[in-house]
C-alpha cells in the first residue's frame, strides 16, 4: 500500500452532477423549439386526399359507378351520384385542407370527378375522361392517370 490512500475516491460528486443536469435542462430548454414539425401537416393532407380518391375510386368499383368528389375552393367531398357522402375518418360532410386544392383538367368543368365501375375517371355526364387530370394538394401535384384511374405523385 505504498503511494496509495485508502480514502481517497474517484468519481464526480453529487453537485457536479446536479450541475451537469441543470446546464443539460437549459440547453434542451433552449434547443426544442428550434426543432420543427413544419410540413408534416400539409404532407399528411397530401397523403389523406389521395387516400380518399382512392377511397371513393373503390366505392365506384364495388357499387356499379358512380361514386365521386367535388373540390370547392380549399375542401372537398364524396358524392354518391349527387348526393353528399361522409368520407370514412372526416368529422363533417366536407374535408378541408389548409393551403390549396385545386383539379385541372380541360374536360372538367364542374370540379366533379367520378368514377365508373371499372375504376376510370369519368365526367358528370357519364363519358370517361381522356387526359390525365393534375390535382394540386398543398403544393404537391398528383395525377391521376385517365385510362387505368391510378393516383401517383
Amino acid at each position: 500500500m505504498l503511494g496509495r490512500n485508502i480514502n481517497s475516491k474517484k468519481g464526480f460528486t453529487l453537485i457536479e452532477l446536479i450541475i451537469v443536469i441543470i446546464l443539460v435542462g437549459i440547453i434542451s430548454i433552449y434547443i426544442a423549439p428550434k426543432m420543427t414539425t413544419k410540413g408534416f401537416k400539409e404532407e399528411a393532407e397530401v397523403t389523406r386526399f389521395m387516400t380518399h380518391l382512392r377511397f371513393v375510386q373503390h366505392k365506384a368499383m364495388v357499387s356499379g359507378g358512380l361514386y365521386g368528389i367535388e373540390i370547392s375552393g380549399n375542401r372537398y367531398k364524396m358524392l354518391d351520384n349527387i348526393t353528399v357522402k361522409r368520407l370514412p375518418d372526416a368529422d363533417s360532410d366536407e374535408v378541408e385542407v389548409s393551403q390549396n386544392l385545386n383539379m385541372t383538367n380541360a374536360e372538367i368543368s364542374d370540379n366533379k370527378l367520378y368514377f365508373d365501375y371499372l375504376g376510370r375517371p369519368i365526367k358528370s355526364d357519364r363519358s370517361l375522361i381522356t387526359s390525365t387530370t393534375i390535382f394540386n394538394v398543398n403544393g404537391k401535384v398528383l395525377k391521376l392517370d385517365p385510362y387505368a384511374g391510378g393516383i401517383y405523385q
